[in-house]
């Protein structure tokens, strides 16, 4: 009798098991979003604040993207003078999106780049369109306005959270970004010198706002489906400012990566925010919607610039950029 009941009770066991797993194997059941690797990495904050970043972001984040995983999202308010969280605490391997909302009555920033430089970062997004680079630096934040930041945190450590903007930090806005776990193997460390962007591009962009400089405009209207002009002329060390104005019917990109890398990149402002990073990627502008681009050429060259959006080039949507 106690054998019987001892057997019945191992097939209740298994089948319990099987059940459970066969549940599990069904789509749309399985609950984490990190990215599994099965080992970690020795990096640590350390790494990043010795001057690394993420080299291989990109790739990190399309395998979030092919994966489905859900991006969590994290509402941080900027307020007079605090961030509400004050502190973030992050899981390294999970995607998410941060909301960064200004609910106060002047602009404020959030400038985290150790942290920034620590993560796989995917997009910038608010209500005038998406903005991609390897990471920001800074994100300054228009009162009554919200960003959406979407990345996935990879090296564990606790990174300073700041509002640079003159006294904003004396009176007390500051706060910390803490990222717990492990960092997956994937994660491919590189140093900032050998980055794919102009390394003194901050001395360039700070020499000409010090000669207040005028930066001249250029305008490109991004029709249905072409650029117009469908060629600009810019000069080797003089400081602009790119429009690109969406007129079409649909949303519309901008992107010109050889350009990029050989460009000095100050600020791209929507006149809601403001993003800064060592360099651009690309811009994608939604219908009726403008945003501005301010860099400063440094190589002489045609480059090419484009509309990357699935069928878009291929339409006609590409053009050139010449400096002489």
């Amino acid at each position: 009798m106690e054998r019987r009941n001892a057997v019945l009770l191992r097939f209740l066991v298994v089948a319990l098991v099987v059940f459970v797993a066969g549940c599990a194997s069904q789509p749309g059941t399985t609950t984490t979003t990190s990215i599994p690797d099965g080992e970690s990495h020795e990096f640590t904050h350390a790494d990043i604040t010795g001057g690394m970043y993420v080299a291989n972001g990109e790739d990190i984040v399309q395998k979030a993207k092919d994966s489905g995983a859900v991006w969590e999202e994290v509402r941080i308010t900027l307020e007079e003078f605090k961030f509400n969280p004050k502190e973030i605490v992050l899981e390294a391997g999970k995607p998410y999106k941060l909301v960064f909302e200004n609910t106060g009555k002047v602009k404020h920033e959030f400038a985290a780049v150790d942290f920034f430089r620590s993560a796989a970062f995917r997009k910038a997004e608010d209500k005038y369109g998406e903005i991609k680079a390897p990471f920001p630096t800074e994100v300054e934040v228009f009162a009554g306005e919200d960003v959406e930041i979407f990345l996935i945190p990879l090296i564990p450590g606790t990174y300073d959270l700041l509002c640079e903007i003159e006294g904003h930090r004396e009176a007390g806005m500051s706060g910390t970004i803490k990222e717990v776990g492990k960092t997956p193997k994937s994660v491919v460390l590189a140093d900032m010198s050998k980055g794919n962007w102009v390394q003194n591009g901050e001395e360039l962009v700070k020499s000409a706002k010090d000669a207040k400089k005028e930066w001249k405009t250029i305008r490109i209207d991004m029709s249905d489906f072409r650029f117009d002009p469908k060629g600009i002329t810019l000069k080797k060390g003089e400081p602009y400012k790119i429009e690109l104005v969406n007129s079409g019917e649909e949303k519309h990109e901008f992107s010109a990566d050889e350009f990029f890398g050989t460009a000095a990149l100050r600020k791209v402002d929507d006149g809601s925010v403001e993003f800064k990073s060592v360099r651009l990627d690309e811009v994608e502008v939604l219908i009726g919607k403008q945003i501005d681009i301010y860099l400063i050429p440094t190589k002489i060259g045609t480059f090419g610039m484009e509309c990357a959006l699935p069928g878009h080039k291929e339409k006609g949507m590409s053009g050139t950029i010449t400096v002489e």
